[in-house]
């Protein structure tokens, strides 16, 4: 789920009364939830498993079953999603039960506060929206150990979180980047060093303006690093923080063009221009590298990023480079 999407409710009560109240009291909030309400359970169960929602409320007392089942289910469907349970009488062994086994968010007594329900709904959107950054800005350990590319992840203020044994050998050279005492990263030329913070706290942030990775050079400015920052969604041990794919041209052989056209479905074209991009190369640069306009590497850009399913130059370089590894 991208930030800009919104996060699907489901409300489960076989009281038609409640249910309409219960729209009333989600209304609000439509700018960035999308609701659906359910009188039965089975039918609720089957909604979730099909499309599983951010956000389940269930009443207690649904006929022949009750709530606390209903949500033990649901989120063994999906146990990373917001669930709150909803009674109409401060039962405690309920509440206790729905705290400890099920680890819902809250428990709800009818009728609602407005306000209670409503610290409830941003409670639900801050777990998640960590939850969906986590996911998205960092590696496995299993992942990352399975790279040949150098991968490392830190957090805001440059200090190292995790790497590979490939980008702990660039490290240990201390030719153009390094870990200090503080284990924070840092580069040989310290005006690399401040760059490299703002390009990292921006990545974490969500500020960065995509397109150009970040190139450091040593200090006689006769080889480089490219940083790329990735994402990855693959499951494992995760920490929140910024993942950047590091290049060193001299010691890694260059993308093919020809092997990404064929595993990627673009034209030469397409692919000469990502190939380049993975390069550390600007649109410009690019261009007159190919004697082509500015504009139509743009084009062949858009085209690429239509093709690969990606919106982002940091995207589709990631893409490139693993399937070039």
């Amino acid at each position: 789920m991208n930030f800009d999407e919104k996060f699907n409710l489901i409300y489960v009560d076989d009281d038609p009364l409640a249910i309409a109240h219960m729209q009333q009291l989600v209304r609000p909030y439509g700018d960035w939830i999308s609701a659906q309400f359910f009188g039965s359970p089975t039918k609720a169960i089957a909604a979730h498993q099909e499309a599983p929602a951010n956000i389940v409320i269930s009443d207690l007392r649904l006929g022949t079953t009750t709530g606390l089942e209903v949500l033990k289910e649901m989120k063994a469907i999906a146990p990373d999603q917001a669930y709150f349970l909803v009674s109409g009488d401060a039962d405690l062994s309920a509440a206790l039960e729905a705290v400890n086994v099920i680890k819902a968010m809250r428990f709800f007594v009818k009728p609602l506060d407005k306000q209670e329900f409503e610290a409830g709904l941003l409670e639900a959107k801050d777990y998640l929206l960590a939850k969906q950054r986590e996911k998205e800005t960092s590696l496995s350990a299993a992942a990352i150990e399975r790279l040949n590319l150098s991968i490392l992840t830190l957090d805001q203020t440059c200090k190292i979180l995790q790497t590979n044994p490939a980008a702990e050998k660039i490290l240990s050279q201390g030719r153009i980047i390094r870990r200090n005492s503080l284990n924070k990263l840092e580069c040989t030329d310290k005006i690399y060093t401040d760059t490299l913070e703002t390009f990292v706290k921006n990545e974490f942030y969500n500020k960065q303006k995509d397109e150009m990775p970040m190139i450091c050079f040593d200090k006689e400015r006769e080889s480089r690093l490219i940083f790329h920052p990735i994402s990855s969604d693959e499951s494992g041990v995760t920490q929140k923080g910024v993942t950047l794919m590091v290049r060193d041209p001299l010691a890694t052989k260059g993308v093919c063009p020809k092997q990404l056209a064929k595993l990627l479905g673009l034209s030469m074209g397409e692919a000469r221009v990502v190939a380049n991009l993975c390069d550390g190369l600007t649109i410009e640069e690019t261009a007159k590298a190919a004697n082509l306009s500015p504009s139509t590497v743009r084009s062949y850009l858009k085209i690429a990023f239509a093709k690969t399913e990606t919106s982002r130059q940091a995207e589709i370089v990631s893409l490139a480079l693993r399937h070039s590894i």
